[in-house]
Formats: structure tokens, sequence, C-alpha cells
């Protein structure tokens, strides 16, 4: 019936009914869920009289009938923060938190430094154990295993890690969190020099063009994978490879026109890159086609090579 009151389901929504058949649920069947649904119900509502006294009220009697996990979750919350009711101590946090098995804000209280030390090890632990459930215990976990793994932190599982990471992005439209992990997974590849891992991360780069992070951000992540899986093709002579890169930089260009400017800029790097290797093993028509796809694509750096082609007498191409 509290629920009716509150939701206004069938009826007038009165929040005043609402709390008075929660607290008479629990007075009956000594059940806490009925007191912490009535502290959860001022915690929604500001403008509620006395609010501040009976949140911490509901709470102590839902934990005096044995607690549930709604209940344990906010009392974990609120020793987080420190209140009068419930000054501030990480060490019954945690009890609660555990308790209601809310892993994911056991994982945040660890990973991030506004209430403690971070200690990212135990984070991992928190968001591993809530992965089964709960997504953003996926993206973080993920997160923080290959960034860190990056790094070399001897407590991160990067093979766990990108297994996570790569059923993360496959099945979640969260760009944004999608984003960090694209950049997670890059740093990690990127400082192995591992070929096959970077091309995994072009498999994602449709999410550079949904997320709405920063265009900065974006664009350098963007210009990044493709920056340093080139150079690893053309330094391991996989330069046949670089026509694939291009055909999927086309497929951004089509798929998203607010980042056509960085695609066509590299695009015309890694004509420009492919000149440049053309003219490494003496290839020098190839070279000069190349470059000039490069410089058409405005690349203009590409000029300073074009002018330094010309034909002899009998119209065969040099390079001076």
């Amino acid at each position: 019936m509290g629920n009716i009151y509150e939701e206004g389901l069938g009826t007038t929504v009165d929040l005043k009914k609402a709390e008075d058949y929660y607290c008479a649920f629990s007075e009956e069947t000594h059940d806490p869920t009925g007191y912490s649904a009535a502290a959860f119900l001022y915690l929604k509502n500001e403008n509620l009289p006395n609010r501040d006294e009976k949140i911490p009220e509901y709470l102590k009697k839902s934990e005096a009938l044995g607690g549930c996990p709604l209940s344990d979750t906010l009392i974990g919350q609120l020793y987080i923060a420190g209140t009068p009711d419930f000054p501030k101590d990480i060490n019954k946090a945690v009890f609660y938190l555990e308790r209601s098995k809310n892993y994911k804000i056991l994982g945040d209280l660890f990973s991030d430094e506004k209430n403690i030390e971070p200690n990212y090890k135990l984070a991992s632990y928190y968001y591993e154990l809530g992965m089964s459930d709960n997504m953003d215990c996926c993206a973080k976990y993920a997160f923080l295993n290959l960034y860190y793994g990056s790094i070399n932190e001897s407590w991160t599982n990067v093979p766990k890690g990108i297994s996570v990471a790569k059923k993360y992005l496959k099945t979640n439209n969260n760009y944004e969190s999608s984003f960090f992990i694209l950049k997670a997974m890059f740093l990690f590849f990127d400082k192995a020099k591992n070929i096959e891992g970077l091309e995994l991360c072009t498999d994602y780069l449709y999410i550079i063009g949904e997320c709405n992070s920063d265009s900065e951000d974006k664009n350098q992540l963007y210009y990044s994978i493709i920056d340093s899986l080139s150079d690893l093709y053309i330094n391991e002579n996989h330069t046949d490879k670089l026509d694939g890169l291009l055909s999927k930089l086309s497929k951004m260009t089509d798929a998203y026109p607010q980042i056509a400017e960085i695609t066509f800029y590299l695009e015309g790097l890694l004509c420009y890159k492919h000149g440049i290797f053309c003219l490494n093993i003496n290839e020098i028509s190839m070279a000069y086609d190349s470059f000039d796809s490069a410089y058409k694509l405005g690349f203009e750096d590409a000029k300073k090579f074009l002018i330094r082609f010309k034909r002899d007498i009998f119209g065969k191409l040099k390079f001076r």
C-alpha cells in the first residue's frame, strides 16, 4: 500500500500515507523493509519535514529488525559521508555494504580518492564480485585491470580484463564508459606493441563516433590508435594491411560526419607513411602515388616530397 500512495498508482500521491503504511508493515510483520522504504522515501523527497531526523530514525529501526539490502546500503553510504547519527567510519561502511552486496559502491569507494586513499587492487576485487549483475562493475573492472596493467601493476588480471572489456563493448551502449575502456585497452596494447591488440581496438572505433566525450580526447585517442598500428604495420613489413585501415577510416567518415576532419587527416597520414616506406625500399612509382594520394587528402607535408619527383628523358620517374 505504501508504494501505491508514494507513486500515485490509481490514486493521488500522498507521501504521509505512504510513510504510515510502510511503518505499519514493519510494525506488524517485523520485516525491516518497510522502515527502509520509509527512510528512502525521505531521502528522495528533500522537502519533507524533519527529514534529517526521520532518515536515521527509520534506518535504525530497520537495523533493529535485522536490516535489509536497501537500509544496509543507505547506512553504508552515510558512514562514508559522515553524519551526526552515522559519523564517518570506513570499516562500518564496508561492513554494511558487504552485507548488502553492493559491490559497485565498494569498488567506487576504494577507487575514488575523495574519501580515502585509493586501493585499486581492492576496488578491482569488489568490482569483480559485482560483475555478474552490474554492467558498471564490468566496465570499471576492465578499466582498472587494463589501465594499471599498462603500467605494470602486479595485482592486475589483464587477460580477464581484456575478456570483460570485449564482452562489455559488444553488449553495452553506454558509449562514455566504453570510450574509457577503449582508451585503457589502447594504452595496454600500445605499450606492448601488440598488433593484434591494436587491431582489436580498431574494431571499436565506432565508439569514438558515438560517445559525447570531449572532442579533443576523442580525436587524440582516434589518432593514437591509427598512428600506432600503422607504424607497427610498416615496421613489421605489413604495409598490405594499411588498405584495411583506410577502409575502416572511410566507413568512419560516412557514419560520423562530425569526426570527418580528423578522419581525412588520418587517411592522408597513412598514405604519407606508405610513401616514406616505399622510398626506403626504392619503390619510386608507388611512393609517388602514395604521396600524391596523401596530398589530395589534404596532408600538406606530402608536398615537400612530391616536388622532388622528376621524370628523366625516357619518362622514368626519379626521386631527388
